[in-house]
């Protein structure tokens, strides 16, 4: 019998209201001498908007203003080591929704923090040697969470495909082209609109005087300017009526598949029931999908986790399964699947249901014991619905969640249909079996079909690896233009006087000298070019060999029919002009080579159609009566053929 935890109480949210529209939550908890200051803004990355018809978004801007809210004032140059030295914490967040600033201080330190967000509230800093450095560490950590690294990659493409017309399609870091041509006035103007009284909220939970508090909040906050929040509306998504498909190609060790359905809004009795649905599938090794996927005696994965945010608009329910050596994406969504057909076609056992609401409900229990963790739960709460109870309000209702609520919600939201699904496969899954399966006898000629065609494939994916590095050259070069054009903007506009001729010194030597200036920067590109240069010229004269052997070779082939198009020297041929190969392993290869060449080049219709071809001689095959088995390698080229088909 699993005994339910004991649930907290509703916690009681003293809310004041300062006359500049500012909204203050307090929560007393004396049971430790600390306590946790969090300010909300109202604003994320659905507050920004996407570049088009030639103009430039602010996508990102958001994330941008974060970073720079950390940069110090004059009364605090550097908060982090002012809140360390009291023995505190701080940090702060950019979401689709919000932004939160917050504190976590040893009790009697109330009046520090809301010195510092008020002082960075008032004094933030957008001259260009503050804004341009800033530029330059948001454009790396994009690069760095994700462009270069497989997870945030995936979720990045997840997004975009999940939705079509909510701003929550874009990153919250940012669109690389938006960082780049974002303004100084675009980021003005948006902290104007959106970081203002009426735009905010306060949460302390802990151990403080509430008195204090408002006595403070009015001191320190009660003068700034009252300010409408800004009407931010989020667009209904149409609903999804078919699967999505697509992936990257990133150097992974193993496969990698996000999988997103989409939920209800977070005040409806539906998302009620999909958190326990969460909590049964993937909360603790005996749920259903841990025990399916990770721990069971055929084993697909090496780790499943799941989310459910609670968000201000209808989201996402995401899975993120981490795809076990020798095991592929295909397959794990086919065990996922199963898994969610049993739950919207047979009703869940009672106990399996008790097992998985006092999960969550001590889950969330454990959470809102920490100051932090309970200010979290109330700013969430409050940001999706204006109730500062509704975690809380939650804990309670799960235990009238029915068995019949679980399949009904299930078959709402959790149908194949419903489902984006990407993965990230590495480029060199392909590579290798062209390696084994275009590999000539001993002492076969170097002009055979086979080893030209793999000669081409190399071709092709050295200039396509050489492509991405010159398309980011190139990003980087208009960064520095622009940044060049933004600081002689700046200069121009310096008045007169010994201070803005200090000013004007000041850019200049950013400009000649810093690393993140503009001479630097262009002198690294410059030096970068060359190489780039040689290996291109290295490439075309390989190439143009390579053309003379195989129009010497004939055009019968299919191998050579594909080896010219991969060079570029003719068009991508028809998938049907492959498929009579020697084996199903050649016809698989084939066709997933030129899938792969016409996704690289943008010619989507191209790479379904050859998918589409892979995938019937699969299924032909394994429908005779007398099938053979496949090999592993007709396993691996039908699996990839899988993963690489965008729905």
């Amino acid at each position: 019998m699993v005994k339910s935890p004991p649930l907290p109480h509703l916690p009681v949210v003293q809310i004041e209201v300062l006359a500049n529209g500012m909204k203050i939550h307090l929560v007393e908890d004396h049971t430790s001498p600390i306590f946790t200051f969090q300010i909300w803004f109202a604003v994320g990355s659905t507050g920004e908007r996407p570049g088009a018809g030639g103009r430039s978004g602010t996508t990102g801007v958001s994330h941008f203003l974060e970073h720079l809210l950390f940069k110090g004032t004059e009364r605090f140059p550097d908060a982090f080591s002012t809140v360390y030295t009291r023995g505190g914490q701080l940090n702060a967040w950019t979401w689709y929704d919000a932004t939160c600033f917050w504190e976590k201080l040893p009790a009697g330190n109330l009046e520090l923090a809301f010195q510092l967000e008020a002082d960075r509230l008032a004094n933030v800093r957008f001259d260009p040697l503050t804004l341009e450095p800033e530029r330059e560490v948001v454009r790396n950590e994009r690069l760095l969470r994700s462009v270069n690294d497989p997870q945030g990659a995936l979720d990045e493409l997840l997004h975009q495909r999940a939705f079509t017309i909510s701003p929550y399609r874009w990153p919250v870091i940012g669109l690389p082209q938006d960082l780049i041509t974002l303004t100084p006035e675009e980021v003005q103007a948006h902290f104007r609109q959106h970081y203002n009284p009426g735009n905010a909220f306060l949460v302390i939970v802990g151990d403080f005087d509430p008195a204090e508090a408002l006595r403070l909040a009015q001191r320190e906050f009660g003068d700034l300017p009252a300010a409408s929040p800004p009407a931010l509306e989020l667009p209904a998504e149409p609903p999804q009526v078919a699967a999505r498909r697509d992936h990257v190609e990133k150097a992974i060790s193993s496969g990698l598949l996000q999988v997103a359905y989409h939920a209800p809004q977070a005040s409806t009795r539906d998302f009620l029931v999909l958190e326990v649905l969460h909590s049964l599938l993937a909360r603790g090794k005996s749920s259903r999908l841990q025990r399916s996927l990770v721990y069971g005696a055929d084993s697909l994965a090496s780790s499943v986790s799941a989310t459910l945010w609670t968000m201000r608009g209808p989201y996402l329910y995401q899975l993120e399964i981490h795809v076990a050596p020798n095991r592929t994406c295909r397959a794990v969504a086919e065990r996922l699947e199963e898994v969610l057909a049993e739950l919207r076609q047979t009703l869940v056992p009672e106990a399996e249901l008790r097992k998985a609401v006092h999960a969550l409900q001590a889950e969330s229990v454990r959470s809102a014991l920490e100051t932090q963790g309970k200010a979290n739960l109330i700013g969430f709460s409050l940001l999706a619905t204006g109730d500062p109870q509704l975690f809380f309000a939650h804990l309670q209702q799960m235990a009238t969640v029915t068995p019949e609520e679980l399949r009904e919600v299930a078959c709402r939201y959790l149908r194949p249909e419903q489902a984006t699904l990407v993965c990230a496969i590495h480029p060199g899954r392909l590579d290798e079996l062209n390696e084994r399966l275009l590999e000539d006898p001993p002492e076969t000629p170097t002009t055979s079909a086979r080893s030209l065609l793999r000669q081409a494939l190399s071709i092709a994916r050295e200039r396509h690896e050489l492509g991405i590095e010159v398309a980011a050259l190139r990003e980087e070069e208009q960064a520095i233009r622009l940044l060049e054009q933004r600081l002689d903007h700046a200069a121009a506009n310096l008045p007169a006087t010994p201070e803005g001729e200090a000013a004007r010194r000041a850019l200049h030597e950013f400009r000649t000298t810093a690393g993140k200036g503009v001479d630097l920067r262009r002198a690294a590109v410059e030096k970068a070019r060359e190489p780039l240069a040689r290996r291109q010229g290295e490439l075309d004269e390989r190439a143009q060999l390579l053309l003379a052997a195989l129009t010497a070779a004939g055009p019968d082939d299919p191998r050579l029919l594909l080896a010219q198009a991969a060079l570029g020297a003719a068009p991508l041929p028809p998938p049907a002009a492959l498929a009579p190969g020697r084996s199903l392993e050649e016809e698989l290869l084939l066709l997933v080579n030129l899938a792969r060449l016409a996704r690289r080049r943008q010619l989507h219709g191209e790479a379904a159609a050859a998918l589409d071809l892979a995938h019937r001689l699969e299924a032909t095959l394994l429908a005779g009566e007398a099938a053979p088995p496949l090999s592993p390698e007709a396993h691996a080229l039908a699996a990839l053929a899988w993963e690489l088909r965008v729905l």
